[in-house]
């Protein structure tokens, strides 16, 4: 991919890109296993707290035709979800997104090509999903009763919260920088823009030296 052109008064201080970095992948998948394990106790909670699990009314379940239909909805339902989350947020800060899936990583994508984001929308626009989804799918699993709806909610939400995991890194990856900082967010990562030497001079209302 072509390197991204810094917006006036800025350069380059971070670029993360995905694809083609296999160590980087391999970690995020590992994180994800990490991140599987409260979001299975999270969404458990809800059917041990309603007797469920002491009536084998969840792992038990027989699956009909359409049950099973109800859980494919949910697990593509929520990916769908997830990804539109991120581009409502994207509109909201006058962005225009775009949807695709990125073969090479096997991962759906929001991305609003040419856009540059302040920090702070970064990182709203980038945990929006997990922020939103996880919790009206959480609260959805104290109403559904016992069955593949109660099951297809379950698993939308732990799949939500593990599908979080790039989102995560890549919010942490923007919050090490300053406020002022710009991010364009891409379909394989993102790059991080910080203000030039000058402009930093500038805005700090120190001397500057001609000639730098």
């Amino acid at each position: 991919m072509s390197q991204s052109v810094s917006p006036p008064g800025y350069r380059a201080a971070y670029t993360l890109r995905l694809t083609g970095s296999s160590g980087l992948v391999l970690a995020l998948n590992l994180g994800a296993l990490v991140l599987l394990i409260p979001a299975i106790a999270l969404f458990v909670w809800p059917a041990i707290v309603r007797g469920f699990l002491a009536d084998d009314l969840v792992f038990t379940l027989t699956l009909s035709l359409t049950d099973g239909l109800m859980l494919l909805t949910g697990t593509l339902g929520v990916v769908l979800a997830h990804e539109g989350v991120h581009g409502l947020v994207m509109r909201a800060f006058g962005a225009h997104p775009r949807f695709g899936i990125k073969w090479e990583l096997m991962a759906a994508y929001a991305v609003a090509t040419g856009h540059f984001f302040s920090r702070n929308q970064f990182l709203v626009v980038a945990l929006a999903p997990l922020a939103i989804l996880t919790p009206v799918l959480w609260l959805g699993t104290w109403w559904a009763p016992p069955g593949a709806l109660w099951m297809a909610l379950a698993l939308a939400g732990i799949l939500n919260s593990v599908g979080a995991v790039g989102d995560l890194f890549m919010a942490r990856q923007a919050a090490r920088h300053p406020t002022t900082a710009l991010v364009l967010d891409e379909e394989d990562g993102m790059t991080v823009f910080v203000l030039a030497p000058g402009d930093i001079l500038r805005d700090s209302g120190l001397p500057q030296v001609d000639g730098r």
